[in-house]
This record gives structure tokens, C-alpha cells and sequence, in this order.
């Protein structure tokens, strides 16, 4: 039983450390061919510990068309969304609170990707500056305010957009790109 145990940790270490070397690579512009929703999947791992203390994590993916980027800059985008989703929730394994990661297609045919937490919302009057750099709605100390600004920065180089919605009930980023006419 304690080879078991032991066995599945160097597992989990090893699919951690190839996700590491996935997403060290944020320098390298490689475009490629993708599946969203692989990169979602390697970015939900590398997040879980963090997600896992906040609440329950929704999956609702459908299947979508491919999209052309940097595996890595949209890993980065997907992992700060979901490590700002988990932070807006409280810390208790009692909560009922909820972070879901959606991904299909929107009306026009772009691929869509969002995250959306039931934490307490984002005030209307910080809502405006979110994607500008150094501008946080965290504490002071808690957050540099660069992780949003980077992932419109990376979204809108694959002519993406990246937008937002949020009241008392939860917060929403969505991510829209276009789709790849090749296949993967």
C-alpha cells in the first residue's frame, strides 16, 4: 500500500514537472496549432492546490475548433485566470463556492474560454482599470496587478479579446480567438 502511495506522487511529480517545462518556455514565440482544451487541462493541474481549497471546480467543454498560439502564453493566461477565480473565493473546505472553465464557441465561430468564480464580485468602479498594469483589487502586498494586463497583452496578440463581468454573485473573464483553419 505505501508503494502504491508512493508511486502515484512520483507520478503526479513527474505530469508537474512536465507542465513546469511546458509553461518555463513563456519567451518562446513558437505558434502553433492547439488544443484549447488541453492547455486548460495542464493549467487546472498546475492550479489544483490552490483551486481545490477554495471550492469545486465546474469543467464544461465542448468540443471546439483548434486555435494558433504559444501553448505557453495561453497556458499563462489560463493560469492567472483561474489563480485570481480561486483567490476571489474564501478559504474553507465547507464552502460552497464555485470556479468554472468553460470552453466551446461563441455566435460568430471564435473558440471561447471562461472562468468564473461565485466569489463577491469586482466594485464597478475598479472594473474599468482591471487590465491595466499595476492596478490590483487586491491588498497591499498581496498582488502586483501585472497578471491581467500580461494576459490582454497575450490574448490580443492571437487577435483575441478579453473581457469581463462581474456583480455581487461572481466574476466572469472570457477569452475569445479565433479559430485555426488548420488542423491539429
Amino acid at each position: 500500500q505505501r508503494l502504491e502511495v508512493i508511486h502515484e506522487g512520483v507520478e503526479r511529480v513527474k505530469h508537474i514537472v512536465s507542465d513546469l517545462r511546458t509553461f518555463s518556455r513563456i519567451e518562446d514565440e513558437e505558434v502553433s496549432v492547439i488544443n484549447l482544451e488541453d492547455v486548460a487541462e495542464t493549467a487546472i493541474q498546475m492550479t489544483w492546490n490552490q483551486i481545490r481549497h477554495r471550492g469545486s471546480l465546474i469543467r464544461d467543454f465542448s468540443p471546439s475548433p483548434p486555435v494558433e498560439a504559444n501553448p505557453a502564453h495561453l497556458g499563462q493566461v489560463v493560469i492567472n485566470l483561474l489563480i485570481n477565480a480561486a483567490q476571489a473565493l474564501p478559504e474553507s473546505s465547507e464552502n460552497e463556492s464555485n470556479i468554472t472553465i468553460s470552453i466551446g464557441t461563441n455566435e460568430d465561430g471564435r473558440v471561447a474560454l471562461s472562468v468564473s468564480d461565485t466569489g463577491p464580485g469586482i466594485p464597478e468602479n475598479k472594473l474599468q482599470r482591471i487590465f491595466e498594469p499595476f492596478f490590483t483589487t487586491k491588498p497591499v502586498g498581496q498582488g502586483t496587478g501585472l497578471g491581467l494586463s500580461i494576459c490582454h497583452s497575450l490574448v490580443q496578440r492571437y487577435d483575441g479579446d478579453i473581457s469581463v463581468r462581474s456583480s455581487t454573485l461572481g466574476t466572469t473573464f472570457r477569452v475569445l480567438l479565433p479559430p485555426s483553419d488548420k488542423p491539429l
